[in-house]
């Protein structure tokens, strides 16, 4: 997956959608194009996944390790080796590439992966959906990836890649026939002797016309074709992501009213548990309450019935005390009567003393003179 950042907007695209792929096509044959005009070769390595792009005219020279392999051992006198031997020979070309190639061209890329990682010259690997997926460090080994999709999408990307940075496939033939053609210009006018040797040369020179203006004609109504191949694919790639962005935006949406309800839910259950609580809450007060008031009832109960099981005992006692009550009453009376009555003889008592005392007083003494 690619990802940009355009305006404060974080994007991002599937490598293996049809707008990818055409960017990483496009780098690819850049990259070609670049090598053809620097001169360049590239060392072609694995033969899984076959790809036509270094059968365009205007691609840089390339060199097959498969090639080389049955090369060396055809000069070695061996006849051609087997698998693992070209494999080797594979191996040991990778450790040469930097020396005399610009760089590589893996069509087996889970095989090579581990070859390919301490490698000093760019890597262009062609890689399927599926390898990516079960393998995506394959992502940190290639510098230009080729994916490889077998739909008619994808071939028409190429195609219309390949002719809008390589150039048309026929330009060299093209040219080889103009300089062929003046050649036989030249020839038959050498050959001006004979009027039959003229004829030919006019009528082939007409007839090598005719086929380039057919040619140009075909050129033209394939690039039409190509033009109107391209303009499809670019209006299904902007309805691919249209479709995308709306399912990006519902599946957003859609998650978003899920967590809504989850969470709604959630609160739900969260005041029905609360609810629940207070509900035990309650029910265990009033359980509480309600047995110590029937404690409270029972004690009291318990005390009436001892209250008035032993009333009549009280009931004696209290006469019991009413009546020393009384008698200490009328001892109290008694005494008191007593003591009022010792009190009345002493007072009277005393007065006699005094009457006593005063008739002595006032009695006439005797003279005993007389």
């Amino acid at each position: 997956m690619s990802i940009a950042r355009v305006s404060g907007v974080l994007t991002s695209h599937y490598i293996f959608e049809p707008y990818s792929s055409l960017q990483l096509y496009k780098r690819a044959l850049k990259f070609l194009l670049q090598l053809r005009r620097g001169g360049g070769s590239i060392l072609v390595i694995g033969n899984k996944h076959k790809t036509n792009l270094l059968l365009h005219p205007n691609s840089p020279p390339s060199t097959s390790a498969a090639a080389a392999a049955a090369a060396a051992a055809a000069a070695a006198g061996r006849g051609g080796g087997g698998g693992g031997g070209g494999r080797g020979q594979a191996l040991q070309l990778l450790a040469t590439a930097a020396k005399e190639h610009s760089a590589v061209l893996c069509q087996d890329c889970v095989s090579f992966a581990a070859f390919l990682k301490n490698i000093s010259v760019p890597v262009l690997g062609v890689c399927t959906p599926h390898e990516l997926h079960v393998h995506p460090e394959l992502l940190s080994v290639i510098d230009y990836l080729l994916p490889l999709q077998h739909t008619q999408v994808d071939a028409a990307i190429r195609h219309m890649l390949q002719h809008k940075i390589l150039g048309p496939p026929n330009s060299s033939s093209s040219s080889s026939s103009s300089s062929s053609g003046g050649g036989g210009g030249s020839s038959s006018g050498r050959g001006t002797e004979s009027s039959s040797s003229s004829s030919s040369s006019s009528s082939s020179s007409s007839s090598s016309g005719d086929n380039e203006r057919e040619e140009m004609q075909k050129q033209q109504e394939q690039q039409l074709q190509h033009m109107h191949l391209w303009q499809q694919q670019q209006q299904l790639m902007q309805q691919q992501q249209m479709l995308q962005q709306q399912q990006q935006q519902q599946a957003y949406h859609h998650h978003y009213q899920q967590q809504q309800q989850q969470q709604q839910q959630q609160q739900q259950q969260l005041m029905q548990q609360q609810q629940m609580l207070q509900q035990q809450q309650q029910q265990q007060a009033y359980h509480h309450h309600y047995h110590q008031q029937q404690q409270q009832q029972q004690q009291q109960q318990q005390q009436q019935q001892q209250h008035f099981a032993y009333y009549p005992q009280q009931q004696q006692q209290v006469a019991d005390v009413e009546q020393q009550q009384q008698i200490w009453r009328q001892q109290q009376q008694y005494l008191h009567q007593f003591y009022q009555q010792q009190h009345h003889q002493y007072q009277q008592q005393q007065q006699q003393q005094q009457q006593q005392q005063q008739q002595v007083l006032h009695r006439p003494r005797f003279n005993r003179g007389y």
